[in-house]
């Protein structure tokens, strides 16, 4: 998956909530037909899921940050 920043467009927080859930019944699901958690494509899947994870944050941070500035 490619950096939701990227090509211009900007991924909303509950289209990310939505991808966050999906990748993580992936990996759960990849972690228990695999019978390991550092699984290569467990591994994988986890780092996306890490990309996702920040990107929510900073979109939170961001829309925190824009509520509570104050036009002067």
């Amino acid at each position: 998956m490619s950096d939701a920043k990227s090509g211009g467009w900007f991924m909303t927080s509950s289209m990310l909530a939505v991808q966050i859930e999906g990748l993580r019944s992936e990996m759960i699901k990849v972690a228990e037909r695999q019978g390991s958690l550092v699984d290569p494509q467990v591994v994988e899947i986890s780092q996306r899921l890490d990309q996702l994870i920040l990107l929510m944050q900073q979109n939170k941070r961001f829309t925190a940050n824009r509520l509570h500035k104050r036009p002067n």
